[in-house]
């Protein structure tokens, strides 16, 4: 990586042209206690004329202890968190050393994670050093300081011994490593042996009451399941670079904490991955803290929130093998506070993957989609499992019922997935009924009667509302006539369940926005959703990102629908095809209801909520429980930039960087704010930006990427107010 500063003629930033060699000088250094975190806050004032990057060193010592560094980090947002490399930031915490860049004259802020280096349930007195040098120059101290600290973890309990803890039950937590299986502690580790079933829970009654923010930390290659009781679901935990991650605000009275083996580590028994945990922090907090959490997370809702779940990739990875393990999936959004649950129940010309009279559903094992890179599928016999024993229709309403969310049923519009295990008997039996081998030809109208009956099926089982995703496929699209006729086809089905009491059934339909592969414009051929409005073939539109479009202009729906009633939302990635989460978006969030937008529609919501799906996600399931409210949402996003042009550390952020040539590498930049981005692929120009998303390429499948391999290099130069940076860095693979 290389970073190059230019300036401008007669203009620039004072001294971040080189190095400057200086005595060194006082360094101005305060410290302070975030008593929510439990971590110390080191703010240090930056000599104005200080070099473009600047190595910080921090150590401590304990009264009458060595000095030993600091496991501290740059003040970053969660996004950049969570795109940054991990390595990197444990490197800094095991070195307490940290580079910052276009520093001078600026206060920084650095974290410190307490967590092992401070005895929790006491008050720590001490000593912080903090040096400041030039990279250059590593021998020359720009500035310096030693300053006393306090820290105050009386309020912190720390869950990091378990084999000898007699409030953890059952007592068979044995010592060291195990032959057999079961759970052990190894070298202060809480370990799961793995075998052929799940190993029994096993709880920690801590007794505790009051309000606590609660953190988790696994060591590498590790997964957990940790649940309080009456949470009515499990989250699950990954390794996050020895950082602790946040869990939740909870009042800890009268309950227990579960942990769980995850059920993915029983079918990869003896590789890297185990059910581990380091510890788990507890740190009380004032009725007055938890009060303004709960406030912020729970805001006055104007907006509506949906969110896609996939009950066939969930089964993948967990046990789903009962109705009433949907409970635990709608628990997790309704903590969330997701109002519309949109779960696929299949797609058309695949099998359903639920008991179906129409066709035969997914009985036996399937493979899923292989990771970019890797040409070998995964396997499972989950998903199989879950359409054998379970009903997912009617699971889905009856748990979505339970939480007082709507409940609707999903078919993706087209893919057979021809010589798969998921390949629909019509396929084989009517291959007319498809285009070019794939995708359901929705202007044949056999093909669009046969598809009707799964929908008959969802009604007579109780769905009340219902949507057709035409992004899972569209390639089966040849007119905008036979979108229509099906349209036409399935509200007339629908209105034959309309209840007196209960309405009408409500229809909702995602499809890809112009620049999506098969999309040609916004009056394309296919999809019409003003006639849709008009004729009241559908009461819910999700225009919707897909292939080459990170980002949208929602005002062009909101225009077609108006006045007729229909609700847009406009789709939000929740996965990797989008932009980097969560401010990315929260960002187009807060963009689409200041042009209109009635809410907003989470693809792959499943994978930031439902705690199997989730690993490290947590905190996403925090951020996406304000998105009902346009207030907070903007409010988010307005003090995101406020903390990134005056508090995050500076940085470039790569988002995606082994992307398909259809998808989009995405930057995201902290402690600046460019005015202009130009975008160099092997020294020419691709691209120029000059406003988010700060995109690799342009929008649409018309600019995919021409150039793949590995070890491409990429030149960002970077324009902010008077200064020039250029920074270089290397796609690992473009495929």
């Amino acid at each position: 990586m290389k970073n190059t500063l230019l300036q401008k003629p007669l203009m620039g930033l004072m001294g971040l042209c080189s190095a400057v060699a200086m005595t060194a000088a006082p360094l101005p250094l305060r410290f302070e206690w975030d008593t929510f975190q439990a971590n110390g806050i080191i703010k240090y004032d930056v000599p104005a004329d200080a070099p473009q990057s600047i190595i910080v060193q921090t150590t401590f010592a304990l009264a009458d202890g060595e000095f030993k560094p600091a496991a501290v980090n740059p003040y970053r947002s969660e996004t950049a968190i969570r795109v940054l490399s991990g390595d990197i930031q444990k490197a800094e915490r095991k070195s307490g050393k940290v580079t910052e860049l276009y520093a001078a004259g600026r206060t920084r802020t650095l974290i410190w994670q307490t967590s092992g280096q401070l005895p929790a349930g006491a008050i720590s007195n001490g000593k912080l050093h903090v040096t400041l040098a030039d990279p250059a120059q590593p021998e020359t101290i720009l500035a310096e300081n030693t300053i006393d600290f306090q820290a105050d973890l009386s309020q912190v309990i720390m869950l990091d011994n378990f084999a000898k803890n007699p409030n953890i039950y059952p007592n068979v937590i044995s010592e060291g490593a195990r032959t057999v299986p079961g759970w052990c502690e190894e070298d202060g580790v809480l370990s799961c042996y793995e075998k052929d079933d799940l190993l029994d829970p096993i709880v920690w009654r801590g007794e505790l009451s009051g309000d606590y923010a609660i953190y988790v930390n696994l060591p590498p290659n590790s997964v957990i399941e940790l649940e309080l009781t009456d949470d009515g679901y499990p989250q699950r935990f990954e390794h996050a670079a020895g950082r602790d991650v946040f869990w939740k605000v909870a009042k800890m009275n009268g309950r227990h904490l579960v942990f769980r083996q995850c059920f993915g580590t029983i079918a990869q028994v003896n590789d890297a991955t185990r059910s581990r945990l380091r510890h788990v922090k507890f740190v009380k907090l004032t009725p007055e803290q938890a009060a303004a959490w709960n406030r912020e997370r729970n805001p006055a809702r104007d907006k509506i929130t949906a969110g896609y779940f996939e009950p066939y990739s969930w089964s993948f990875i967990d046990l789903v093998d009962r109705d009433s393990k949907f409970l635990e999936a709608l628990a997790a959004y309704a903590d969330a506070r997701v109002d519309i649950v949109d779960a696929q129940a299949g797609r058309g010309g695949c099998t359903p993957f639920y008991p179906s009279a129409v066709e035969p559903p997914l009985l036996g094992v399937t493979v899923g989609d292989p990771a970019p890179g890797n040409p070998v599928p995964p396997k499972s016999e989950g998903t199989g499992r879950m359409a054998r024993t379970c009903d997912l229709v009617t699971a889905t309403l009856r748990a979505a019922r339970a939480y007082d969310i709507q409940g609707c049923i999903n078919f993706g519009a087209a893919i057979n997935y021809k010589g798969e295990p998921i390949e629909g008997r019509i396929s084989k039996e009517h291959p007319e009924y498809f285009i070019n081998t794939y995708y359901y030809d929705y202007d044949n109208p056999a093909a669009r009667a046969y598809f009707l009956q799964f929908y008959r099926e969802l009604m007579e089982r109780g769905a009340r509302t219902i949507s057709v995703d035409f992004c899972r496929y569209p390639f089966g699209c040849r007119s905008e006539e036979g979108v229509n006729l099906f349209f036409r086809e399935l509200r007339a089905l629908a209105n034959g369940f309309t209840d007196t009491a209960k309405g009408k059934i409500t229809i909702m339909t995602r499809f890809p926005v112009p620049g999506s592969y098969g999309a040609d414009s916004w009056k394309n051929v296919w999809f019409n959703p003003a006639l849709w409005a008009a004729e009241g073939l559908v009461d819910i539109i999700m225009p919707s990102n897909l292939y080459g479009v990170c980002d949208f202009d929602v005002k062009p729906y909101v225009e077609a629908v108006k006045g007729t009633g229909v609700k847009v939302l406009p789709n939000l990635e929740g996965g990797s095809d989008g932009l980097a989460f969560p401010y990315g978006p929260m960002f187009q969030a807060a963009r689409h209801y200041r042009d209109g937008a009635d809410g907003v529609y989470m693809y792959q919501s499943d994978a930031r909520i439902v705690g199997g799906m989730t690993t490290g996600m947590s905190q996403a399931r925090d951020v996406i429980s304000i998105l009902g409210s346009s207030q907070a949402t903007i409010a988010w996003v307005e003090r995101e930039k406020q903390r990134n042009r005056e508090e995050y550390s500076c940085g470039v952020y790569m988002y995606d960087a082994c992307p398909y040539r259809n998808r989009r590498v995405v930057f995201y930049f902290e402690g600046i704010e460019p005015d202009k981005v130009e975008f160099y692929v092997k020294g020419e120009l691709l691209n120029t930006r000059t406003q988010e998303p700060w995109i690799l390429g342009e929008l649409g499948d018309d600019h995919s990427y021409t150039f793949t391999g590995k070890n491409i290099p990429l030149k960002l130069v970077i324009h902010f107010g008077d200064t020039i940076w250029e920074h270089e860095i290397t796609l690992p693979q473009m495929l």
